[in-house]
């Protein structure tokens, strides 16, 4: 989620991260079956994918560390306890638990913030990777064993999830590694100017044809990443890897269309990945309640795109108070 900084920010980038949180917020407001089947893939492959995009290792492990500790670490302390205060004040949740959840970080198990978590374990196995191996072919190809490797473990082990995520790390980590390979490849500023370019229609719309047709080929079966549910490897690897490169796609054509209010919106929830992340939950129950008074069906179709359009609204407010106020909280400099 956390992104570096850039002199010219990248705008496709906060896109993609603002389209993944919509479609993450949409999903856990009880959005129908064939929406998760066609989306769940690329919710969070899309947020590693970015993450390896803005990899950057031009540092000694120690600096490394201390970077990914202020950005990731400190973040998922900081929401997560006000998280577990705010489920105890509201619900009578026991705050003990889900603090020790919270540090222990294993899936299902009062892991708030698990995603962000498992980032740290990604971009830590990612940066030893780095290390020691310089070629591109040879990272993506230890990625995809590491991977394999941690779905074997998933599917021998479903009911033994590893602390801070490690095996869902490591069935992730390709997504990861492919970003950070694209940061560096000399054909991708071609490519980003042909999609721009008068031309870069067709682009989006083979891409996305080809998606759902991936998608229909497969049926994908519902997929939690969260835990651990992934069925079948290879086909939510083509999936979700296909999705990314749609996706990419779409966000860079749209780049051009900055100004328009909605995709400023986008770009918005996209730059505040991790207030939208740590709170929707909260937001999304409060929606519901107060949907509940007035008759609105949250699992209707016209419900879920009122909800969720209400949930990004009134997440502007945290966002806004943590940024401008409390900055610390995501590992941002006073005044930055």
């Amino acid at each position: 989620m956390p992104s570096k900084s850039l002199k010219k920010r990248e705008l496709w980038i906060d896109y993609i991260k603002g389209f993944c949180m919509l479609l993450v917020v949409m999903s856990h407001n009880s959005w129908p079956l064939w929406f998760d089947r066609a989306f769940t893939p690329i919710f969070l492959t899309g947020f590693f994918f970015v993450s390896g995009y803005t990899f950057n290792i031009k540092k000694n492990f120690s600096e490394f560390l201390y970077a990914k500790f202020k950005t990731l670490i400190i973040p998922i302390l900081c929401l997560g306890v006000i998280n577990a205060l705010l489920a105890y004040i509201a619900e009578g949740k026991p705050v003990l638990d889900r603090l020790g959840g919270l540090l222990l970080q294993r899936a299902g198990m009062w892991d708030d913030l698990w995603f962000v978590a498992c980032l740290f374990t990604m971009e830590l196995i990612y940066y030893f990777i780095s290390v020691v191996i310089s070629s591109n072919t040879y990272k993506f190809i230890l990625s995809i064993l590491l991977s394999i490797g941690g779905y074997l473990y998933i599917y021998s082990f479903p009911n033994v999830p590893l602390v801070w995520h490690i095996d869902n790390a490591c069935m992730l980590l390709p997504f990861l590694c492919f970003g950070n390979i694209l940061q560096g490849w000399t054909g991708w500023g071609f490519i980003t100017s042909l999609i721009k370019s008068p031309k870069g229609k067709l682009f989006v719309l083979f891409l996305s044809c080809l998606y759902i047709f991936v998608v229909i080929i497969f049926d994908n079966s519902q997929t939690n990443i969260h835990l651990r549910d992934y069925h079948n490897y290879l086909e939510f690897m083509i999936t979700a890897f296909v999705g990314i490169a749609a996706l990419c796609v779409c966000a860079i054509a749209v780049e051009r269309f900055s100004s328009n209010w909605v995709l400023r919106s986008i770009n918005y929830i996209g730059q505040n990945t991790l207030v939208y992340y740590a709170f929707q939950f909260k937001v999304i129950r409060l929606v519901a309640m107060i949907g509940g008074y007035i008759g609105l069906k949250i699992g209707s179709y016209p419900g879920n795109v009122i909800s969720s359009i209400l949930v990004c609204v009134i997440l502007v407010l945290p966002a806004y108070i943590i940024k401008r106020y409390f900055p610390w909280m995501l590992g941002i400099k006073i005044g930055r």
